[in-house]
């Protein structure tokens, strides 16, 4: 039928579509899923719901979606192996640094792209007299500036709005990799090094 063939027109150009039956046998497969090597293809065609789908060999991860179409269902697999090992690299790096981190005894407080802290060790709890609960809430670098101010824990600039300001212009041209390396030198700066993960 014509709307058959605008469906397999469509899963064509994108990722694996196998198409089952109303009885659930593979009536029509696209490209992509004919050159999945066989095993894989079988433990893709065995999984019934959508979702992530976990291959043991080789080690492979699939997001799989299924959507009704005329004559049965179109399975769509979506290859996310790299995704899925790129997150947990992360996770390890973060893991290993947070060991690493945690044994040292300067202070150290790590703001993500979205300049909220992401990562502390217990030296800055000490050092700083900071609640581990405040760190924990993932405070914006600002906030954190200004818990140190009340807390009495920097020098006091003389304008410490001026100063803020600064600090958030700097954190803003980092993000642009556009760093302005001048600070005025008259105003006392606590933050020697900004850290983006």
């Amino acid at each position: 039928s014509q709307s058959q063939t605008q469906s397999h027109t469509y899963i064509n150009h994108y990722g694996h579509g196998p198409m089952r039956d109303a009885d659930g046998r593979v009536s029509w497969q696209n490209r992509a899923a004919r050159a999945l090597p066989e095993a894989e293809r079988v433990q893709l065609l065995a999984a019934t719901d959508p979702g992530r789908v976990v291959l043991d060999t080789p080690t492979r991860c699939h997001d799989l979606l299924s959507a009704p179409c005329a004559g049965g269902t179109v399975l769509y697999a979506t290859d996310v192996s790299a995704t899925v090992q790129a997150a947990q690299a992360q996770r390890d790096f973060v893991h290993t640094l947070g060991k690493t981190f945690a044994d040292l005894p300067t202070g150290l407080a790590v703001f993500d792209r979205g300049r909220t802290l992401a990562m502390f060790n217990p030296a800055l709890t000490d050092l700083t007299g900071l609640d581990p609960v405040f760190l924990s809430s993932r405070p914006a670098i600002l906030d954190f500036f200004d818990r140190l101010r009340d807390r009495q824990v920097m020098p006091e600039p003389r304008s410490y709005a001026s100063w803020r300001g600064q600090i958030d212009a700097m954190i803003r041209a980092v993000n642009r990799d556009r760093v302005n390396t001048h600070i005025d030198p008259k105003i006392p700066c606590l933050l020697t090094t900004l850290v983006a993960i």
